[in-house]
């Protein structure tokens, strides 16, 4: 039986139109030269109406859009913040392919819970991810304008279509989607239409749970699209995956657990947390207080700031009295919350900290080039109040330390004493730890 209630009904639109205003914001973000992303322009329907009254692709005109009935313009501070997002979460992405190529599996799992109309698969696909950038990307970072630079990428994805074997890592990638059934038959009739993105699934598959492409002999990839609502069974979810117990699995989400209520988002990550014997979470969340360690008991913000994103979250239907961003309301409260669900170790900071040591020199030099920010204080307040975390956890975690020459730890934090470096880029005095207590 469906867990699903009317209350939760009413929160589907508002949630799926802020996804919608995310995917705006990469797209404005992108055409202003922050990060390349030529699959975006394919994947938002909605048109912008151009200076001869034709339509166009959404995006078209740069850095404006005619979104849910009204044109916006995107800000450069929330372009700036867009792209610190894309960029840990392309880092959890990369450093967990490049480590795992190193180890002797032959399969490597990603499962992005709660997708909606990400592109990551096909970036990564078109050697887009950042970390693991084809070397003429660089060159069209050099173009100076917005329309060179996206004509520039959605030629290398054509000429890219015709040379992928070249791109690939010799292991077996298997991408899975996950999102509710509107949204996976969306995003596959999307795929579908776009003579760019079918072109890296030319036999999208309807299945029970989904739609599915397999690898070919050109890929060593492949793509399942599935149907679940996250506030479902975790069983039914990981009876439709049907994933390799036996293989690396590394799990993303991004604003997505915030609209989750606090008891299913919780049996989801303890479901997932076992569901492998490698498991790893990367997660990118807002967070309600950055000042206080934990929640207070009344499940109040204690920060100005705090209280008015509450406010105005509430205010579109967006957030409901038991859904995670409400109980959930502190990095610390991130990182409890994993040690709860079974992961044996999280690591976190918040989106300042992690624009300081998880995003590189070269990507902060990209933003800066890309556009002058003049808010800058009030960027940094925001970002204050987004975290990025990552945990580890699998069947038998105790296996991890013997394994530790072959798979490398997501969670590593970078010690100045030590000559090792973090794989992700966390560092001491920036970001928070907690580890499951040994009986």
């Amino acid at each position: 039986m469906s867990s699903l209630t009317p209350s939760n009904l009413i929160l589907d639109r508002p949630v799926k139109a802020t996804a919608d205003d995310a995917m705006v914001a990469k797209l404005a973000t992108t055409h202003s030269g922050y990060y390349v992303d030529p699959f975006l322009d394919a994947m938002i329907r909605n048109p912008v109406v151009g200076a001869t009254g034709r339509e166009r692709p959404a995006g078209a005109a740069f850095n404006q859009n005619i979104h849910m009935g009204r044109r916006r313009t995107i800000q450069p501070i929330i372009k700036r913040g867009t792209h610190a997002r894309v960029c840990v979460m392309d880092r959890a992405i990369s450093t967990f392919l490049k480590t795992t190529t190193t180890t002797q599996t032959k399969n490597i799992q990603i499962v992005n819970l709660g997708c909606g109309k990400d592109t990551s698969y096909f970036r990564y696909r078109n050697g887009n991810i950042m970390g693991m950038e084809r070397e003429d990307e660089q060159d069209e970072m050099k173009m100076t304008s917005p329309e060179e630079k996206r004509a520039a990428a959605a030629a290398a994805a054509q000429e890219h279509m015709e040379h992928e074997h070249e791109y690939e890592y010799d292991k077996q990638v298997h991408w899975y989607e996950v999102d509710h059934k509107s949204v996976i038959k969306e995003k596959a009739s999307l795929i579908q239409n776009s003579n760019l993105l079918s072109s890296y699934c030319p036999q999208l598959i309807k299945t029970k749970n989904g739609y599915e492409c397999k690898s070919t002999t050109s890929s060593s990839t492949s793509y399942h699209l599935v149907g679940h609502d996250l506030r479902e069974s975790p069983a039914k979810l990981l009876e439709k995956l049907k994933l390799d117990p036996t293989v690396p699995t590394l799990y993303i989400m991004e604003c997505v657990s915030m609209y989750v209520p606090i008891l299913a988002s919780k049996k989801l990550l303890q479901a997932i947390s076992v569901s492998a014997d490698n498991t790893f979470f990367a997660c990118y969340e807002p967070i309600l207080d950055s000042h206080s360690s934990s929640s207070n008991s009344n499940n109040s913000s204690s920060d100005p700031f705090g209280r008015v994103m509450e406010q105005n979250l509430v205010k579109i239907g967006v957030a409901s009295p038991e859904c995670c961003l409400l109980q959930t309301r502190t990095l610390q409260d991130q990182l409890e919350k994993l040690i709860e669900c079974g992961f044996v170790r999280a690591v976190g900071c918040d989106m300042w900290s992690a624009y300081e040591t998880i995003v590189t020199d070269d990507q902060r030099k990209r933003a800066n080039q890309s556009e002058f920010l003049d808010e800058y204080e009030e960027w940094v307040l925001i970002m204050r109040h987004y975290c990025f975390v990552v945990a580890r956890g699998g069947r038998s975690p105790d296996q991890h330390q013997h394994n530790q020459e072959n798979i490398i730890d997501l969670t590593t934090i970078l010690d100045h004493k030590e000559e090792k470096s973090s794989s992700l880029g966390w560092m001491l005095g920036k970001c928070l730890e907690l580890e499951k207590s040994k009986e």
